[in-house]
């Protein structure tokens, strides 16, 4: 698929206008939202939407090659248990949608991820990403293509040893246990973001699949909201 936008904040607001119209599109870097490599649609205006589900549109390396676009499902993990942030907003409470993900990542996630490539056509992937704040340099990274309910390793950065539990997954129910290990006492003081989402090119003389790609996204709209 191709999505014919110049940057995230573009690509983000025309999923908003023509889409997805009660969500709030929030650029990571508002002081440049030309340049900036994330964009979320929030289901609430607040900069700090870290407890909500959201979606996310990203050009970053980290989840895309050069020039493309990840677009998809996005969902953050705070500090939790013991750790004691600098910044009380950082700190996970149990409202976080996060929990219910994690609660939710056997065949309810499953059953969201068919839905998906069903209306789109084509295969998405999954990904975490985990560190800690404040510290600079590459977070260590899972990512995998999915095929059917089996994953393909598409990249494993191990990094410090938090991601360990998902060296070996190979399945969409692997994954879910190696999320329910990694959310618990070893990753406290680890921030860390999962993405399902679609990789599609951004060439300008493209066609533009951003309809297609937005019916897609309404298999997640159920999650798209705040902790409960």
């Amino acid at each position: 698929m191709n999505l014919p936008f110049a940057n995230t904040r573009d690509l983000a607001a025309a999923l908003r206008n023509d889409h997805f119209p009660a969500l709030s599109v929030l650029p990571y870097n508002r002081f440049d939202v030309e340049n900036t490599e994330f964009c979320w649609l929030s289901p609430t205006s607040e900069k700090q939407a870290f407890a909500h589900g959201k979606l996310i549109c990203t050009s970053h390396s980290d989840w895309c090659r050069p020039g493309n676009f990840l677009c998809g499902f996005a969902v953050e993990k705070g500090l939790s248990g013991n750790a004691v942030p600098d910044n009380p907003s950082e700190k996970m409470e149990k409202t976080w949608f996060w929990n219910r993900v994690v609660e939710r990542a056997g065949q309810p996630l499953a059953d969201k991820i068919n839905a998906a490539e069903q209306a789109a056509g084509e295969a998405m992937q999954i990904g975490i990403s985990a560190g800690m704040l404040g510290t600079g340099g590459k977070w260590p990274r899972a990512r995998y293509v999915i095929d059917g309910t089996e994953l393909h390793e598409a990249e494993l950065e191990k990094g410090d040893g938090v991601l360990a539990p998902f060296s070996a997954v190979d399945s969409l129910e692997g994954f879910a246990t190696a999320l329910r290990t990694f959310d618990g006492s070893a990753s406290e003081w680890y921030w860390a973001v999962l993405i399902v989402g679609f990789e599609c090119t951004a060439a300008s003389s493209g066609p533009d699949d951003t309809a297609t790609v937005a019916e897609a996204l309404k298999a997640f709209a159920p999650w798209i909201r705040a902790g409960d």
